[in-house]
C-alpha cells in the first residue's frame, strides 16, 4: 500500500526540478503556437526520467506525447504552457504545467508497487488561443484513455470540482453582389448597414440565447468610402454547447435574409475551434476532493452555478473521464489574466502548490489503480451520464 506521506515527500525532492521549469516560463513566456522553449523544456525533463517523447506533435512544432509503462489501463496528462501577450504567465500556465508534469513523473516513480499502467503526457499548446486540445480530440487522440489529469492555479480556495463553459467563435460577413452599392443609399446592397441590421437581430435574439461578445473586423477606412465588405467576429458562450449550436442556426436564418433584402452575399465561418462545456465526473471528482482533503489542501466545493470560463479541456471531458482541480498558490484573491496573477506563480505558497498539486493528481491514479469499485463508479458515471 503506498502512503500519501510517502507520495508527499517524493513530491517534495522532485520538485526542485520542476520549480526550476516553472521559473524558466515566467521569466521568458512564449504565446500560443510559439511555445518553443517551453515545450522543448517540458519533453527533455520528461526525457531524463525514461518518458519516450514524440515532438512535433498530432502537425503542431510546440506539441508533444510522452509515454512511460505498459498495460490495459492509460492514464493522460495534460500539459499547458503557453502564456498571454503583454502579461506573461497570468494564467499560471508555467506553472499548473510543471506541477502536472510532475504528476506523470511521481506516477512512474510508483509504478512498480503497482498494477501495470500506461501514462501518456500530451503537451498542449495554444490554450489561450487556439484550443489544441480540441484537435487532440478530433484525432482520436484519447480513445483508450481512461482517466485524463491536470491542473490549473487559482487563488483564494483550492477546487477538486470544475465547471467551464461551452464556447464558438465565428466571422459573420456581408459581401456586395452584383448590384453595386450607391453612395447615399440607405436601404440597398450596404455591408456596414447589413451588420447593423444583424446586430440588432442579435440583441432581440440573445434574450433566450447564449451570451455574446463581438467586434467589427474589416471595414472601410474613409467615411465617404462605398463599402464592399464588412466583417464581425462574435464569440458565444453557453452552459451546453448544443445551445450555441441551435442558435446559431437561428442567427444564420436572420443573416441571410437580412443579406437578401439588402442585395447581399452572407459568409459565415469558423474562426477557432469549438470549446465544449466541461463534463464533470462526480465520482473521480469527489475521489479527487478526499485526496485533497488528506493532503491539507482545504479545498472547497464548486458553487453551483458558477463557471470558470471556458477551457477546451472541456473537450477532453465529452470523451473520457476528466479532473481539472484549481490549485490556490494564494490565500487572498488575486483577478488571473494580470501581471500580479504571474507574479504569484513564483512565491513561497506557489512552490507549495507544485508539491502538493503534482501529488493530489498522483495519489488519485494511486487509488484509482487499487480500487476497483472506484474505477467501475467512474466509468459507469461517464457512459451512462453522457447519454443523459
Amino acid at each position: 500500500m503506498i502512503r500519501t506521506e510517502e507520495i508527499l515527500t517524493l513530491s517534495a525532492r522532485l520538485s526542485g526540478i520542476f520549480w526550476k521549469l516553472c521559473n524558466t516560463l515566467a521569466d521568458a513566456p512564449e504565446i500560443s503556437s510559439q511555445e518553443y522553449n517551453a515545450s522543448n523544456l517540458h519533453a527533455e525533463t520528461l526525457k531524463q526520467f525514461g518518458f519516450t517523447i514524440e515532438k512535433p506533435f498530432a502537425d503542431s512544432e510546440t506539441a508533444f506525447r510522452a509515454t512511460y509503462g505498459q498495460g490495459r489501463l492509460n492514464f493522460a496528462f495534460l500539459v499547458e504552457y503557453d502564456a498571454l501577450e503583454g502579461i506573461g504567465h497570468g494564467c499560471g500556465h508555467n506553472l499548473s504545467g510543471a506541477m502536472t508534469s510532475l504528476a506523470a513523473v511521481l506516477l512512474s516513480f510508483l509504478s512498480s508497487s503497482l498494477p501495470p499502467f500506461r501514462i501518456t503526457v500530451f503537451g498542449t499548446p495554444s490554450e489561450e488561443k487556439g484550443n489544441f486540445k480540441a484537435h487532440l480530440v478530433t484525432e482520436g487522440h484519447f480513445s483508450e484513455t481512461n482517466l485524463a489529469l491536470m491542473s490549473h492555479a487559482t487563488s483564494g480556495k483550492s477546487r477538486a470540482h470544475f465547471r467551464s463553459l461551452a464556447m464558438s467563435t465565428r466571422d459573420f460577413s456581408f459581401v456586395e453582389g452584383k448590384k453595386k452599392p450607391i453612395w447615399g443609399q440607405i436601404k440597398g446592397p450596404n455591408p456596414l448597414g447589413a451588420m447593423g441590421d444583424l446586430i440588432t437581430t442579435l440583441e432581440k435574439l440573445q434574450e433566450h440565447g447564449p451570451l455574446a461578445n463581438g467586434v467589427i473586423l474589416k471595414c472601410g477606412k474613409d467615411p465617404l468610402e462605398t463599402l464592399s465588405e464588412t466583417t464581425a467576429r462574435f464569440a458565444f458562450c453557453s452552459t451546453k454547447k448544443i445551445k450555441i449550436d441551435d442558435f446559431l442556426e437561428e442567427l444564420y436564418q436572420a443573416a441571410y435574409q437580412i443579406a437578401e433584402k439588402r442585395n447581399l452575399i452572407f459568409v459565415h465561418k469558423i474562426t477557432e475551434r469549438d470549446i465544449w462545456e466541461f463534463f464533470p465526473n462526480k465520482p473521480a471528482e469527489d475521489a479527487l476532493f478526499e485526496v485533497m482533503t488528506s493532503l491539507q489542501m482545504d479545498p472547497e466545493k464548486f458553487p453551483p452555478g458558477e463557471f470558470d470560463g471556458a477551457s477546451d479541456v472541456g473537450n477532453v471531458s465529452q470523451v473520457c473521464p476528466t479532473v481539472h482541480p484549481l490549485i490556490s498558490i494564494s490565500g487572498g484573491k488575486i483577478k488571473r489574466h494580470t501581471p500580479e496573477f504571474a507574479a504569484a506563480t513564483k512565491t513561497k505558497e506557489a512552490r507549495s502548490a507544485l508539491v502538493k498539486g503534482a501529488a493530489a493528481l498522483a495519489l488519485l491514479v494511486v487509488r484509482f489503480l487499487s480500487d476497483e469499485a472506484l474505477q467501475r463508479k467512474i466509468k459507469e458515471h461517464f457512459t451512462k451520464e453522457r447519454k443523459l
